[in-house]
């Protein structure tokens, strides 16, 4: 199977962020990134995983 991955730009797009704001996620390590030459790429499963819903106080 093969691997999606996005541009910095095509991420930033799909989480309705800036370009900046997603180089800080993947600057401060919460968003893992492959860089290609110049370009930074991300996993499509990186992605999904980074965003996990969070669980309030009180649900198991």
């Amino acid at each position: 199977m093969k691997e999606l991955y996005f541009t910095v730009k095509e991420v930033a797009t799909l989480l309705k962020r800036s370009e900046r704001a997603v180089r800080h996620l993947i600057y401060r390590g919460y968003l893992p990134a492959y860089r290609i030459g110049r370009v930074i790429y991300v996993k499509a499963s990186d992605l999904e995983q980074a965003f996990k819903p969070v669980k309030k106080e009180g649900e198991n």
